[in-house]
């Protein structure tokens, strides 16, 4: 289908102003539908949960320890890229289901029980390329040109700013995928060109901010009541859910922008199937 406003992506509407405002209003969206949050969240976050549970009871949760100070084996890279992989089934499952929230209303959210369909598949099938191609830019500086020395901590931070804005840059195939909207990546670069990108990294910025004091506040306590300790899991499946607070927020913004650069609008025809 054609969608009025399609390729907007400079002016007024992607100024920095209007794409900050979109950060502010997913958040206060989170915060309004809290109790949809929870319905829609909690499933796809014990998923994820049981895959860090497992892949911290592997060989490959060394690599998260600073002390361990061994070098990955093929066996370590393999299950880590598996649990990955696999903890983007739940995260599609979660975020089509709070983008239709979000911009169809109450009526599009299925509750505490999510199905798997055509719509997740085709969120997933391109979360992982833009998830894959993000990543690939931001280990290439460091294979290519590690020393070991201090510029390896400018060529990733370079490399991290890189991929953000390629990120970016093709996220609004993410929002059209779960409303059924035949939306590409080429289309999705079209509609963020200008300083759009730039601005929307900031704006993720600003979004996962207010969740940084919480996440030191509940590590915090945990670790002063000895929870931690005594509780490893449930510490982790805080973690978890804190984690997924802040995918709400992102996708919010992704369903917010895709909303503004493309004119799209619940009222249109039926969107073709993707």
């Amino acid at each position: 289908m054609s969608l009025p406003g399609h390729g907007a992506g400079s002016g007024g509407a992607s100024g920095p102003g209007a794409i900050l405002a979109l950060a502010l209003e997913s958040l206060r969206a989170l915060a309004r539908n809290l109790g949809s949050f929870a319905r829609l969240a909690i499933l796809p976050a014990l998923a994820s949960f049981l895959l860090e549970v497992l892949l911290f009871n592997t060989s490959a949760a060394e690599l998260f320890d600073p002390q361990a100070s061994r070098l990955p084996t093929p066996g370590d890279l393999a299950i880590l890229i598996a649990v990955l992989l696999l903890n983007f089934l739940p995260v599609s499952l979660f975020a089509v289901a709070w983008t239709r929230l979000l911009l169809l209303g109450p009526a599009a959210e299925p509750g505490l029980l999510h199905r798997w369909s055509r719509r997740e598949l085709g969120y997933f099938g391109r979360l992982l390329p833009l998830v894959v191609v993000t990543a690939g830019i931001v280990m290439l500086p460091t294979g290519l040109f590690g020393t070991g020395m201090a510029i390896d901590g400018l060529l990733t931070t370079a490399s991290v700013v890189v991929a953000l804005l390629v990120f970016v840059r093709g996220m609004l195939v993410l929002p059209a995928a779960a409303l059924e909207v035949r939306f590409g990546f080429a289309d999705a670069i079209r509609a963020t060109r200008g300083a759009t990108p730039v601005w929307t990294v900031i704006a993720l910025a600003l979004i996962y901010l207010p969740f940084l004091p919480f996440f030191l506040l509940v590590a915090g306590l945990l670790n002063v009541t000895g929870l931690a300790l005594a509780a490893p899991y449930a510490s982790l499946f805080l973690q978890v859910v804190i984690g997924y607070g802040m995918q709400a927020g992102a996708v919010g913004l992704q369903a917010l922008l895709f909303r503004q650069l493309t004119g799209w609008r619940p009222n249109l025809p039926r969107p073709v199937s993707v």
